[in-house]
């Protein structure tokens, strides 16, 4: 967050690294890494960092399992 209370520096610096692991997962997949392999590197690299405090970037959603 900046002095002006904006996620804008945060958002850019997320954005910047994950387009060079998703060129870097391309590069995996040209050198012939198999599909579930870079699978389980994007589940355990990838998708964290941008799950990470989604909560609080993100608008209140209802719950997955509420019974209406």
């Amino acid at each position: 967050m900046d002095d002006k209370l904006t996620w804008k520096l945060c958002v850019t610096a997320t954005v910047r690294s994950e387009a060079y692991r998703l060129y870097m997962m391309r590069r995996f997949k040209s050198l012939g890494i198999p599909t579930d392999e870079l699978k389980e590197i994007y589940l355990t690299f990838n998708l964290p960092r941008l799950m990470f405090a989604s909560p609080v970037w993100s608008s209140p959603s209802p719950p997955l399992n509420s019974n209406k």
